[in-house]
């Protein structure tokens, strides 16, 4: 189950990554941004007032400047390409790994209840799989050979896990997903398909985008 957390400041988000992360991922917020209220995250293209966006891909950054977030995240780097020696017109948050930190920020804004571990009757797990204990694997779910499952995964009802395929710690496959031969899925991801019959590609968190424009991801 998925439930929204209630709106937050910008500085109370900030503080419970640092926290989440045990002190490994530090943030800076731009002046007077730490009061800004935060409800949710978005897309560079569609985000708006009171959500967060971020800049992990340096071909985007005309994207992060037009970006109408409440808040950006982005590395020291890509802020001084976009903006130069100025200081930006809007709240900023600098880390040196955006997309680190978008993950760890939809936990928090989005967390979710871990399920009871085990594998349904239902599901077909074929020889040579690997699937850890602490996973949950949903009925109508096929794990096909040599595939892996790792800690505290999710593969929700009907998904396909091809041949090969690895899920790292706490990857979150949704229902109706099929994965295909060979893809490796390191930890932390979520991957839901809007339509089962139409392979999709993960570009971030909750994300899911059309093999086609896999890489338009802040």
């Amino acid at each position: 189950m998925i439930q929204q957390t209630a709106p937050m400041t910008l500085l109370e988000l900030v503080d419970r990554i640092k926290e989440k992360s045990n002190d490994t991922l530090l943030s800076t917020i731009s002046a007077n941004g730490g009061k800004a209220e935060i409800k949710s995250i978005a897309p560079l293209e569609t985000a708006g007032h009171g959500d967060v966006a971020f800049l992990a891909n340096s071909k985007y950054r005309d994207a992060a400047a037009a970006c109408k977030a409440t808040a950006l995240v982005l590395t020291e780097e890509d802020k001084q390409a976009i903006w130069g020696e100025k200081e930006p017109e809007r709240i900023v948050v600098i880390t040196r790994n955006p997309y680190a930190w978008f993950a760890y920020a939809l936990q928090i804004i989005f967390p979710q209840e871990q399920p009871e571990p085990g594998v349904d009757t239902r599901a077909v797990v074929e020889d040579g799989a690997v699937i850890d204990s602490t996973a949950t694997v949903e009925a109508g779910v096929v794990i096909r050979k040599g595939a892996q499952v790792g800690p505290y995964c999710f593969v929700g009802a009907n998904s396909v896990i091809g041949e090969g395929v690895v899920l790292g710690e706490h990857t979150r496959i949704y229902p109706n997903v099929t994965i295909y031969y060979g893809w490796r899925q390191t930890q932390y991801h979520s991957l839901r398909c809007r339509d089962w019959r139409r392979r999709f590609r993960i570009c971030a968190f909750g994300q899911t985008i059309r093999e086609d424009s896999a890489d338009r991801c802040g």
